[in-house]
């Protein structure tokens, strides 16, 4: 997981970027996966033969496909092992999958850890319209401590 060291402590930093757009966050003391998707990135065929474990439904659109697909990135991100771990060995809540009316946060049921999935703070984070992004945080003090940050129009971005 790549980090770097202010004032002594280690901050965790995350990456992601989708078409004219990029995300970042950073943690302290903590681990950080963060992704970032349009909204019908997910919307393929074979979605569920490469992202959904056995217990998950089959999201109901694209969107909720997407959807679930950055909250299962932004796990395996914070994890330190991103696209290494197989996603379909994550067990997601279904939470809101559209994001567009507040609910329940989504949670981790099951995954390829040692550590009780409560050590996770999943969330959804508001993003531009047309995307979808998630936060997840191991350790420290969640993910409402946490910076996360989503720009549109990357040519700026170095």
């Amino acid at each position: 997981m790549p980090y770097t060291v202010a004032s002594g402590r280690r901050v965790a930093l995350s990456l992601a970027r989708a078409a004219g757009a990029v995300a970042a966050a950073a943690a302290l003391d903590a681990a950080v996966g963060i992704d970032l998707e349009t909204v019908d990135a997910a919307g393929f065929d074979g979605f569920a033969a490469v992202a959904l474990h056995p217990d998950e439904p089959q999201p109901r659109d694209a969107r909720a496909a997407s959807r679930l697909w950055v909250r299962k990135e932004a796990v395996l991100k914070a994890l330190g092992q991103g696209l290494r771990i197989d996603p379909r060995t994550l067990l997601l809540s279904a939470g809101n999958q559209t994001a567009d009316q507040p609910g329940d946060q989504p949670r981790v049921l099951a995954w390829p850890d040692p550590r009780p999935p409560s050590v996770l703070d999943l969330r959804d984070l508001d993003a531009p319209a047309g995307y979808v992004a998630a936060l997840a945080v191991i350790g420290g003090r969640g993910a409402e401590y946490t910076h996360a940050v989503i720009r549109l129009d990357t040519s700026e971005v170095v």
